[in-house]
C-alpha cells in the first residue's frame, strides 16, 4: 500500500516484467471487473502456467479478499502481490499475506533516483544539521529545493 503517485504501479510493473510466468493486471481498467476473477486466474495458473500475479489497485474488485484467498488456498506455488491506495482495503489478508507500506523516497534515495554522485558523501543522513550542510558544500540547493517541492513521489521528478 502507499499514497497515489509514490510508484507502487511502476514497481509492480518493473517486477512483473522481470519474472518469468506472471501477469500484470490493473484494477483501474474497468474492463477487469466484467470478468468473473477467480475463473479468470484459475484459466491463467491452468491453461497459461501463470504463477505470479501482479495486481494493481487490487482493493476495487469486490470480494478481492475471499477471491485471493481461495487461490491461495486451491493452488501451490502461486505468488501474489497486490497494491492499493486504501490502506483500509489491503488488511483483508487474513495472515496469509505480508502489508508493506511503500513510503516516499528519502532525500539520499532522490539523490540516487536523478543519478547523483553521492558514494563519496559521508553524512548523517538522518540528523537534519548535517543534511543542511552537506547541501550546501556539495551544492545541492537545487536538488534539495526540488526535493522538499515534490515531496519524494517519483511521478513528478524527470526521468
Amino acid at each position: 500500500s502507499g499514497l497515489r503517485g509514490i510508484g507502487k504501479t511502476a514497481l509492480l510493473l518493473h517486477l512483473a516484467r522481470d519474472m518469468k510466468n506472471s501477469i500484470y493486471l490493473s484494477f483501474d481498467n474497468p474492463l477487469i471487473k466484467t470478468v468473473e476473477f477467480y475463473d479468470f486466474c484459475k484459466f491463467l495458473i491452468e491453461k497459461k502456467g501463470i504463477n505470479h500475479f501482479f495486481l494493481d489497485e487490487i482493493h476495487t474488485l469486490k470480494s478481492w479478499g475471499d477471491i485471493l484467498k481461495s487461490i491461495y488456498d486451491t493452488y501451490q506455488n502461486i505468488y501474489i502481490f497486490a497494491s492499493g491506495s486504501s490502506a483500509l482495503g489491503l488488511y483483508n489478508l487474513d495472515r496469509r499475506g505480508i502489508i508493506y507500506n511503500l513510503p516516499p523516497l528519502t532525500f539520499k534515495e532522490y539523490l540516487k533516483y536523478i543519478e547523483k554522485d553521492i558514494e563519496d558523501i559521508v553524512v548523517n543522513w538522518k540528523d537534519y544539521n548535517s543534511c543542511l550542510k552537506m547541501v550546501l558544500k556539495n551544492k545541492l540547493q537545487k536538488n534539495y529545493n526540488e526535493y522538499i517541492y515534490y515531496g519524494g513521489f517519483t511521478f513528478s521528478f524527470d526521468v
